[in-house]
């Protein structure tokens, strides 16, 4: 597991590489991205930032965000239609679990995960590039109050079925009726 430093550091590393002086607003950002279990918007890394630098606008974490992406330091996360999310990019394999209710996303990993993404590239023949892997359902939270009499899940407005549940290119399973073995997400690249 990478530490919030470690991430901290990396993000460091490609905006000094890139030509980049370290603020104090960019700093506020990267601490953000490296610290946060979250999966922040920009909106949400500017709140956070500005908690550790009030000078830290909106454009700076827009234009952060933007050289951190074309660096390849960030990964924009984008699911059913919610505002784009982003994360340090990880040097692990995972896929993301995406709650339709409250648009909490969370990684997931494991070894199965891990040993069916490299078997793809090997069994295809691909040489794969990039890979991307969601799950959507309702989290523990949205679950547990879905249960209880007349409340509300927690978070913002669910996410239409229609902005995940899309009809696959042909031969390729909806998810849900995945052929044994299937690993029900998508890879791109």
């Amino acid at each position: 597991m990478v530490s919030s430093r470690q991430r901290y550091n990396r993000l460091v590393r490609a905006l000094g590489q890139a030509g980049y002086r370290l603020t104090p607003q960019r700093e506020a950002v990267l601490h953000v991205l490296a610290e946060t279990p979250e999966h922040p918007s920009v909106a949400r890394i500017h709140e956070l930032a500005r908690r550790r630098c009030r000078s830290t606008s909106r454009a700076t974490v827009y234009n952060t965000v933007r050289v951190l992406k074309q660096l390849g330091a960030l990964e924009e996360l984008q699911y059913g239609g919610m505002a784009h999310r982003y994360v340090v990019q990880s040097l692990t394999p995972h896929a993301h679990l995406v709650c339709v209710r409250c648009q909490r996303i969370e990684d997931f990993a494991s070894a199965e995960l891990s040993g069916e993404l490299e078997a793809a590239g090997a069994r295809s023949g691909y040489r794969v590039l990039a890979y991307h892997v969601a799950f959507y359902g309702e989290c523990p939270a949205c679950q547990q109050a879905a249960a209880g009499p007349g409340a509300q899940p927690p978070g913002g407005e669910v996410i239409p079925e229609r902005e995940y549940a899309r009809e696959p290119p042909r031969g390729v399973p909806r998810p849900g009726h995945e052929r044994s073995g299937s690993m029900g997400g998508t890879t791109d690249g």
